[in-house]
């Protein structure tokens, strides 16, 4: 299971083999050591079975180097081993970055991240409106995340009445959607779904006795019908309305 730790110290030392590893010090306490972020190990050419593909690309970044992560925040799981404790898997070492680069990518469209932002700004005491949402700062004081099963939906918070919004999304999906076949293609099957921050259409096309071998296998495709801060049409907005 993934947890969200500060790393409070990096070393790195060589083996007698030669080899370049590090130590990496979480919350104070525990020490992951012997991590090597080359792909394979110079000394004998093997592959490495236990990259952490997140650290080799820090390293590899920055200049071969893991002491800028000092006081940064990883995203990860660990366990015991034969050799001690060792990383299982590792989704982010700088979750605040890498929040900032989806928010930059965002362009103040609606997205979903499994990175904990929104427990690492409760534990800071952030401030949380009525709705239990949080206001990032300057910069970004216009968005707002929410915690939904562990997933965190940053959205740009809106007084318009006329679009989709966290709080009526699922009305929408309900009314409009769910449960309701989209317009029939040959050798297509297609359903909407309601995923976290849209609505969506997921289609599966399957092969027939024609298609040439290669394209035998079923290709799926999705595609965003309504997403939050889109514009709702009359209809939807009556509805609300009435609702």
């Amino acid at each position: 299971m993934y947890n969200l730790y500060k790393i409070n110290a990096v070393k790195s030392k060589k083996t007698r083999k030669g080899d370049d590893v590090f130590s990496i010090q979480l919350d104070n306490s525990v020490w992951i050591n012997n991590i090597n972020p080359e792909v394979v190990w110079l000394s004998s050419g093997l592959d490495n079975k236990s990259l952490i593909k997140a650290i080799h690309k820090y390293w590899m970044e920055n200049n071969y180097n893991l002491d800028g992560l000092i006081g940064k925040y990883i995203f990860a799981s660990y366990s015991n081993s034969d050799y001690g404790l060792k990383f299982d898997y590792v989704k982010s070492v700088d979750i605040v970055g890498d929040f900032k680069k989806l928010l930059d990518k965002s362009n103040n469209r609606a997205f979903f991240t499994d990175l904990p932002i929104y427990s690492f700004l409760e534990n800071r005491q952030y401030k949380k409106n009525e709705d239990n949402s949080i206001s990032l700062r300057n910069p970004y004081h216009n968005m707002r995340i929410v915690n939904l099963n562990d997933i965190t939906i940053c959205y740009e918070y809106t007084e318009m009445k006329d679009v989709l919004t966290i709080k009526n999304i699922e009305l929408i999906y309900n009314k409009f959607y769910k449960g309701i076949c989209p317009p029939r293609k040959e050798n297509v099957d297609s359903k909407y779904e309601l995923e976290y921050i849209s609505i969506i259409q997921n289609s599966t096309k399957y092969y027939t006795t024609t298609t040439s071998k290669k394209d035998k296998k079923p290709t799926r495709t999705s595609n965003v019908i309504l997403t939050i801060g889109d514009k709702l049409n009359d209809e939807q907005l009556k509805f609300l309305k009435h609702s």
